[in-house]
Parts: C-alpha cells; structure tokens; sequence
C-alpha cells in the first residue's frame, strides 16, 4: 500500500506484517519489507508469498527484541470483473503479549479512478499481560489503540487509498472502534516513504500519534 509507482503491482506490510494499509490487513497476497517508527519506538515486518500462490506470510519484529512474531494471510479470490479479492488468516500467531486475532477482508481496485477500497471484519486476541504492554508504551499516544483494541470483539474496518500520478497516494482508514488514521507517501520504483497521522481526532498527542514508514516491495 506504500508503493505506488505501479500502483498496482506492488505490496507494502501493515503493521501487522502482512500486506495491507497501516493497520488493516488487505485481501489481497504479496510480498514486501517496511520499517516503522513511532514515537520512538521501531518496527520491522516483512511478508512473502509462500507455499502456494495465494497464501503470504509476515513477520514483525520490534526494535532491540529477539521475538519475531508471524502472520498468515490465504487469498480465497483474487480481484476480477466486479468481484473484490477475498482473504482470510490470523495475526500475532505467536505473540508472548497477544492473543490471536482472525481476520476476513475484501479489497477491490478501481482503476479508472486510481482506487483502492477495502473492508473487513476482525475479531482481536486479547492481551495477556495488559500491565505488562503498557509499561512498554506512552500511554498518551496513539499507541494505546492499539493496546485498547484488544478486547475479543469483533470489529470492522474500511480503507480507502487514491494515487496520484503515480507517485503520490493519499490514504485513509476507519476502524469500528471510532479510530480513523490518515497518511500520504511518495513512491519512486517500488521505495516508499509514509507519513500517517494515528487517529486523527486526537490533537492533543500529535508528536506522538504520528508515524514514519519506508518501504520497499515486490510481486510475483
């Protein structure tokens, strides 16, 4: 979703280490690598299409930890005519914080208008030491969302991505939890720079609510 020179072809991972936009996952497979900071903290993720064609695999890894957690993604339909792509898989498969989460989403291109849309529903793990995972993080900043989602709910989500001449894609996402993140990058072959806002509506954490992304990706 970070890469957009061919806006088409190429792949950036989420920050659940799977292909998609920031913090949803997409229905679509690919492969690709992205490094996040976020208020001082830094992330690593890489997926990669394996096994078979339609199934991708991610790992995230933060900074100065030796746990490389995974997620798997299976593409059930690929994106023809006026059908979405659909996916479904797990995330945080063997996080030591985290429960798993199981996710189904659709995402479909528009490509006369330069669009991406895509929706799902996700029901997350809950934390299993929730004490422990906020002594890890500034509890002011966007981080929290992500802390504060893990209740075993199931929630929704909708994202929306459009490019602009090819170089530039304006983003957006919405999540059932009232969260909604905004971000722009720029792209050159298939590097990227991100730049999001987490949770718009909370202006009194900019500096923190704001996250940092490169990303380089590939498709087979």
């Amino acid at each position: 979703m970070a890469l957009f020179l061919f806006p088409f072809i190429s792949y950036a991972v989420s920050f659940s280490g799977l292909s998609g936009m920031l913090r949803i996952p997409s229905g679509y497979v690919g492969s690709g690598m992205s490094y996040y900071s976020l208020n001082g903290i830094k992330y690593y993720s890489y997926s990669k299409k394996m096994l078979l064609p339609n199934i991708e695999v991610g790992i995230k890894k933060r900074e100065n930890t030796d746990k490389s957690i995974f997620s798997a993604k299976m593409e059930l339909l690929p994106d023809f005519g006026y059908i979405p792509a659909l996916s479904i898989g797990i995330l945080d498969i063997n996080d030591p914080e985290l429960e798993r989460s199981f996710f189904a989403t659709v995402s479909k291109k528009i490509k006369s208008f330069g669009m991406k849309l895509h929706g799902g529903f996700i029901r997350k793990g809950n934390y299993k030491d929730i004490d422990l995972v906020k002594s890890i993080y500034n509890p002011k900043s966007a981080l929290n969302h992500f802390i504060q989602s893990g209740d075993n709910k199931k929630k929704y989500f909708f994202g929306l991505e459009k490019s602009l001449f090819n170089i530039i894609n304006l983003m957006a996402s919405y999540q059932s939890n009232s969260v909604i993140d905004t971000g722009m990058s720029i792209s050159v072959s298939k590097f990227s720079i991100e730049y999001w806002k987490l949770d718009i509506k909370d202006t009194e954490n900019f500096k923190d609510n704001t996250m940092i992304m490169v990303s380089t990706g590939y498709s087979f």
